[in-house]
């Protein structure tokens, strides 16, 4: 039987069962600042479930790089509130294949905001400060 110790619940039944495999969500961030995105670096690190593959603070890289790597990323995660662009025109530009998602982060969910980000192409609309546990959960979860 394989070693448990130190496994999630989750994955400590999989390794009893004795087929023993990691699923990591891959995480692209789009987010302008360093410190919020550092802390939400770390706090996906933290699931165990999640790895951020790319970073950036500006609509134009963003595109770029999940453009230019559309095998490389499961879960683009965007601020609406970008200094160069916007999150709003990044998830017009983005093109999402094989079950990738979008979620977008911002402080200033509303019901008008929320539609229209979902009506532009994204799969759930998350508070930065409320609701950092559910963003924590979805990018972790499955496609």
């Amino acid at each position: 039987m394989a070693d448990v110790a130190g496994l999630s619940k989750p994955t400590r039944k999989i390794a009893r069962r004795g087929t023993l495999f990691a699923m990591t969500t891959r995480i692209y961030l789009v987010e302008d600042n360093l410190a919020a995105r550092s802390a939400l670096t770390d706090a996906l690190r933290a699931t165990g479930q999640s790895e951020v593959v790319g970073a950036s603070g500006t609509e134009k890289d963003a595109v770029t790089w999940l453009a230019s790597k559309p095998d490389a990323w499961d879960v683009a995660v965007i601020d609406l509130l970008l200094p160069q662009g916007s999150g709003f025109s990044a998830l017009q530009k983005i093109r999402k294949t094989r079950g990738q998602r979008v979620a977008v982060v911002t402080n200033l969910v509303t019901p008008e905001v929320r539609e229209r980000c979902m009506a532009w192409g994204a799969d759930a609309v998350f508070d930065k400060v409320q609701d950092i546990d559910a963003l924590l959960t979805y990018c972790a979860g499955p496609g």
